[in-house]
């Protein structure tokens, strides 16, 4: 699924990326590009679709979902003051792995990547913090999270994809139950859904979502709530009655510096989006 940027000002600050270029991974082909907008950043691209932002600052999360997603854990965790334990199902550059370790110091990320030369090669040309800051796991994501010890984790991100599609296996009501068995008690599992127009994939997630988790919450522009763009939705789940206080008007205020009319639905509204009529 095509990642939507948002356009930044320039910076003088060199850049942690240096290489760019274009390897043969095991998935087929990965591609670092300079950024034609920002100064220093650089462009991870797999197979023709932008993946991954890669900039000397850390805290600089340009695509707009993972814009959507740190003001998520921001909200939630602004207060935090004990170690944020991350699990990240897709790596990529690692890009909200090093927005973690930035934002909330003493954070441990375990980055699970099922392609191990292009784990290598961000190891090897991205500046990332030493584990256990960021660990990166090569292993298979649809198998490799029922592997993690229950209530071992505060957040996870799901972030997968195959040529554009989430692949069937994470979608389902098994998956998110194993996700929620190993969430600490206030835990969350951010879900990153790409979908096209019909929406179809994100009214199955939503429903599915909604019937395993207490407290669900979408963010989303207008236009993709719609139907009327290929695009991305994130959903923020979680069991923890600390999610339900987060007002909605918190995350939309975090996300006004946004180009685009960003929406956050609340349960009721992912629930009526997902088809489902009841509560659990």
């Amino acid at each position: 699924m095509a990642r939507k940027r948002k356009g930044r000002s320039g910076s003088d600050t060199p850049t942690t990326v240096e290489l760019v270029g274009t390897w043969e991974v095991d998935q087929g082909e990965a591609r670092i590009e300079h950024d034609p907008i920002r100064t220093g950043g650089r462009l991870l691209i797999l197979n023709g679709t932008l993946s991954s932002y890669l900039d000397p600052d850390p805290l600089v999360v340009e695509f707009e979902y993972m814009q959507w997603m740190a003001a998520a854990l921001e909200a939630i965790y602004q207060d935090r003051q004990e170690r944020l334990r991350l699990l990240h199902l897709g790596g990529a550059g690692c890009t909200l792995a090093r927005w973690a370790c930035a934002r909330f110091p003493g954070a441990h990320n375990l980055v699970i990547e099922n392609d191990a030369k292009l784990a290598a090669l961000v190891r090897e040309h991205v500046d990332l913090p030493p584990a256990p800051g960021i660990r990166i796991r090569v292993a298979d994501a649809a198998t490799e999270l029922a592997k993690i010890h229950p209530g071992s984790r505060d957040v996870i991100i799901r972030d997968v994809f195959d040529d554009g599609e989430t692949p069937p296996v994470f979608s389902t009501a098994e998956y998110a139950r194993t996700a929620q068995e190993i969430l600490a008690g206030t835990g969350v599992y951010l879900v990153n859904c790409g979908d096209r127009p019909n929406l179809r994939q994100a009214r199955a997630e939503a429903a599915t979502l909604t019937e395993v988790f207490r407290h669900v919450y979408a963010i989303a522009d207008a236009a993709m709530f719609k139907g009327r763009r290929i695009g991305n939705i994130v959903y923020v789940c979680s069991d923890a009655d600390e999610l339900s206080a987060v007002d909605v008007g918190q995350l939309r205020r975090k996300l006004l510096l946004s180009a685009q009319d960003i929406q956050v639905w609340d349960t009721a509204q992912v629930r009526h989006f997902g088809g489902r009529t009841t509560t659990r």
